[in-house]
């Protein structure tokens, strides 16, 4: 059993020519099934404002319960893991394809297509890094980054090689949270999530101004592509390399607001 959600702020771009589930602040009328998670449905310290995909992420773990079987292809309001290449690449984000709506629809997964696969995991562009310390520092704050990393200290989660290596980590899944996964292996991995921010919040969090306001879900992101790969590694378990697809009008890809 394979189930579609999207996770998203804002409705879809473009037509899903699947069932899905949105999984928003707003109902959907083109979704199989709406459930609305608001940027303040989980309180003030897991607002969506600073963790972005996160807050929906974390309200359909709670919702979905640790389920043993079956698996989950998540996407967002633009963006997909798809089997097949776009036309386009990006012209500035190199892991990525620029997508019309119209490409869009033939680019994602179907049913038949995800079924077919020999493992239920399906990730995105594993792209090579200097270390996550030095990516994150590359695009945000690096002082964020260094109090998660405390913040992850404090807990029992994550084991002093397990933080060490996360931050010389030379891999990354840049958003992570698209593909196909096991549910008990999605579950799991929002839990450590959601502990993680939960520390980081209490004793660093400092809001952030304009694009660096979304300060959790850059420093979950980074988090949940080490877990990811990990689990993977530790557990030699077989995952599916996708490809990136992003709607756009142009090549040059804009961030989402």
């Amino acid at each position: 059993m394979i189930d579609y959600y999207c996770i998203g702020h804002v409705l879809p771009a473009f037509s899903i020519p699947q069932d899905f589930s949105y999984v928003g602040p707003v109902v959907c009328d083109k979704a199989t099934k709406t459930i609305v998670i608001t940027c303040e449905s989980l309180g003030e310290a897991f607002n969506g404002r600073f963790l972005s995909e996160y807050t929906q992420l974390f309200g359909l773990a709670d919702m979905l319960g640790p389920r043993t079987s079956g698996s989950l292809y998540l996407f967002q309001y633009r963006k997909f893991i798809s089997l097949q290449c776009g036309t386009r690449k990006s012209t500035n984000i190199p892991y990525a394809y620029a997508s019309l709506r119209d490409e869009a629809e033939k680019l994602f997964p179907n049913i038949t297509e995800l079924n077919t696969l020999s493992s239920k995991v399906l990730v995105g562009p594993i792209i090579r890094i200097r270390s996550t310390a030095a990516n994150y520092s590359q695009y945000h704050l690096v002082e964020d980054f260094a109090a998660f990393c405390h913040a992850l200290g404090t807990l029992s989660i994550l084991s002093a090689s397990d933080i060490s290596r996360f931050i010389n980590y030379e891999y990354l899944i840049p958003a992570p949270s698209l593909g196909l996964y096991p549910y008990k292996l999605f579950y799991s991995h929002m839990q450590i999530l959601r502990q993680a921010w939960a520390r980081f919040h209490e004793i660093h969090f400092l809001p952030r101004d304009d694009y660096q306001r979304r300060v959790g879900g850059f420093l979950l992101e980074r988090l949940h592509s080490f877990l990811i790969l990990d689990t993977l590694q530790k557990h030699q378990l077989r995952a599916h390399q996708g490809h990136q697809v992003i709607i756009s009008d142009s090549s040059h890809i804009m961030p989402s607001t």
